[in-house]
């Protein structure tokens, strides 16, 4: 079943040099000295109790293992090392076979909870080969053990590569089954170090109770709530780990992270994927639940439903001979009614108000792009303009090619629109960015707990580098969207315009929990080219303030004017042009522009917010769509005019759905201009929606004027 035998040509390995390390162990609480040394061949691993009278020596093999319970815990003539798990998963993800391990007590360091401090140690003290051939089991057949009582069971397959596949079932709604695979033993330092361990909340307190856990920190572990959180417990955990403030996420997770570090549990993963993916595969419709019912309100551009014959104001009533409207109108069962594998069909039946028709139409779904940017057109004969609302898989695609179109165009300027747009993958801001920046620019840098540091530099594929830029930032700016504000702020490169950005400098890392749901944890932080660090203050386990800065920041009058910005002085950089730029909370801009209560106030955006424009447009188009057809794009955004007769009717549409009595005559253009977009965004394209907004956008004409060679140039 086993066989024994050399590997010819494949040598044994131990470290080069010895290299030490100190920290607490999690349950004893106490200060642990290690060192690791080098080791000759097949010598194995070793630990050494150097506190211990004698300096007893306990292998790590599988007849010293006493038990699992909290950890890889081992027993030779009654000297023990307690979770050995770490260190050993270190060595051997890095194919080390030979390692002799001091320490001063019983229990390595916890560190931060994983295997990578160990593996940044091992690879410091440089790993070399031996003369030494290595000798392995070769597994010839499948073996497998069960353990009856537990139920636990493990099998050894033959495998041209040593791999591991794990499933484990917790027994709990919080975190179902888990699978891990470990395809080949390099991938580990990559794909498994970092990995932290969890706890259930149940296993802390029984720990706790029984004086078990003196050395951990709470923010070494993703802790599960899987029982109720009682006030007592509440105050023991404060107490044993000095947390003012200890609560629990709506996921189930113990809120004892950064505010950037989240569970997304199954239900949502495949939404969130899609939206940073860039698109889904589907029949490209958009839509909205209008009395019990799928009202189209325009099928993508392009897409298949648009080919297949889908009009705007169709109702689809059916998806292959199921029913999807009235008492069957559920939004999660009409997605997975319509969603499914690219190439596959459905046969829709569709009800057309404006004939009274009833059409059976087949639709082949294909993959339907998430746009990112939301609009690209020319504010001036040589002004550009992008909206980018977050950083996906495809921005760069769509950038990019908004960028060729308007430079065709004619724009020797930009004017780069990251209002409200909450980041996305650094490696897509590095690319936008790399378009204004010079060769060899550095762009930013990265720095993890370990203190290792990575940077960014521009390349040579920059496309707008004699360009004029314009940044465009408000305090929803965040992540990515900072990275390419401080990028060009820092390089003297174009004019941020605005209010102070979010002010998040994390870096986070997804990882897959194996049941669908995923964890997002914090793996460093970047820093801009002069060396500032944007990401605001916040406490682990504290995080409701965190996230109602914008309030602090409207209450104190900030974004009103720029003078109440709160400046440390100790936080003062300098860009290689002498200008002055500040780290500690996000992006102060070059121009600050405050925010226009008259378009951006708690009426208009709750109106927003809760679909009422968009609900009350597609009901007006609803009674006659004809009217517009043959209405060109260009002659609705420069001459169609929203009569007083219209905000009325949404006056009352509005007070209906809230049964309220609000009077629109202190909005009376806003209401108008926001009408127009959005007929325009149902009738056409976002990007006509974007132009008719920016028509009387305080940034947008700011910009405008800063750009202008001559005051007196007109706009489009």
């Amino acid at each position: 079943m086993l066989k024994k035998q050399k590997q010819m040509g494949k040598k044994q390995k131990t470290i080069q040099k010895e290299i030490s390390l100190s920290g607490v162990g999690l349950h004893t609480g106490v200060t642990v000295n290690m060192t690791f040394k080098p080791a000759p061949a097949n010598h194995g691993f070793a630990f050494v109790r150097m506190d211990l009278e004698g300096m007893p020596t306990v292998e790590a093999k599988a007849e010293y293992v006493v038990n699992t319970q909290r950890g890889t815990n081992l027993d030779k003539n009654g000297v023990q090392i307690q979770t050995s798990e770490h260190v050993l998963a270190a060595a051997v993800g890095l194919d080390i076979e030979n390692l002799l391990i001091e320490m001063d007590a019983s229990e390595p360091p916890i560190m931060d909870g994983s295997s990578q401090f160990f593996v940044a140690a091992l690879e410091e003290a440089g790993i070399i080969e031996l003369e030494e051939e290595i000798e392995e089991y070769i597994v010839k057949e499948v073996i497998s053990y069960k353990d009856e009582v537990t139920g636990s069971e493990i099998m050894l397959m033959p495998s041209e590569e040593y791999q591991v596949t794990a499933m484990v079932d917790f027994g709990t709604k919080i975190l179902g089954t888990q699978n891990a695979t470990l395809e080949k033993i390099s991938d580990f330092k990559e794909e498994i170090a970092a990995a932290r361990t969890f706890s259930f909340l149940h296993e802390i307190e029984m720990l706790l109770e029984n004086d078990l856990i003196k050395g951990g920190d709470l923010n070494n572990a993703i802790v599960y709530v899987d029982k109720e959180l009682s006030d007592s417990t509440m105050q023991k955990l404060k107490k044993a780990f000095n947390k003012e403030e200890i609560s629990v996420q709506s996921n189930g997770i113990l809120d004892n992270l950064d505010p950037h570090s989240i569970y997304i549990p199954k239900k949502d993963l495949e939404r969130v994927t899609e939206n940073m993916r860039g698109d889904f595969v589907g029949i490209g419709v958009n839509y909205y639940p209008y009395k019990d019912t799928l009202a189209v309100i325009r099928p993508t551009e392009g897409g298949p439903s648009k080919r297949a014959g889908i009009k705007s104001g169709d109702r689809i009533l059916m998806a292959d001979g199921d029913s999807i409207f009235g008492n069957n109108f559920n939004t999660e069962r009409i997605s997975k009614k319509l969603k499914g594998k690219t190439g596959t069909k459905v046969k829709l039946k569709v009800y057309r108000p404006q004939t009274k028709e009833f059409l059976d139409i087949t639709v082949k779904r294909e993959s339907i792009p998430i746009k990112s940017v939301e609009a690209s057109y020319m504010l001036t004969d040589n002004l550009g303009f992008i909206k980018m609302n977050r950083f996906a898989e495809s921005t760069y695609e769509e950038f990019k090619s908004a960028l060729d179109r308007l430079q065709e165009q004619g724009a020797t300027k930009l004017a780069l629109d990251l209002r409200d747009n909450p980041g996305g993958f650094l490696g897509i801001a590095e690319r936008i960015a790399d378009e204004f920046l010079e060769d060899d620019k550095l762009i930013l840098f990265t720095k993890n707990k370990k203190g290792k540091i990575e940077n960014t530099f521009a390349t040579n594929r920059g496309d707008f580098e004699e360009g004029e830029v314009y940044i465009l930032i408000n305090e929803s700016s965040a992540s990515a969207s900072e990275v390419i504000a401080g990028a060009l702020q820092d390089n003297d490169k174009g004019v941020i315009v605005g209010r102070r950005s979010y002010g998040k400098g994390l870096v986070q890392r997804e990882m897959a929990l194996g049941d669908g749901s995923a964890v997002r944890l914090t793996v460093s932080r970047y820093y801009t080219p002069t060396g500032r660090c944007i990401q605001k203050p916040y406490n682990n386990g504290r995080n409701r303030s965190y996230f109602r800065d914008y309030y602090k920041r409207l209450s104190n009058g900030e974004l009103i004017n720029s003078e109440n910005i709160k400046i440390d002085d100790s936080l003062k950089f300098i860009t290689p042009n002498g200008k002055v730029v500040y780290g500690g909370g996000g992006i102060i801009p070059d121009i600050f522009v405050p925010l226009d209560r008259s378009f951006d106030n708690e009426t208009i955006n709750y109106l927003r917010r809760a679909g009422h424009f968009g609900f009350f447009v597609f009901e007006e188009l609803d009674k006659n769509r004809l009217i517009y057809d043959g209405v060109a794009k260009r002659d609705f955004i420069d001459n169609f005019f929203v009569s007083d007769d219209i905000v009325v009717r949404f006056q009352e549409y509005v007070n209906r759905q809230e049964s309220t009595k609000i009077s629109f005559v202190a909005f009376n253009d806003v209401i108008k201009r926001l009408i127009k977009a959005t007929l325009a965004r149902q009738l056409y394209d976002d990007n006509a929606f974007e132009e008719i907004i920016n028509k009387s956008d305080i940034m947008i004409d700011d910009v405008i004027l800063l750009s202008q060679d001559n005051p007196e140039e007109t706009t489009n």
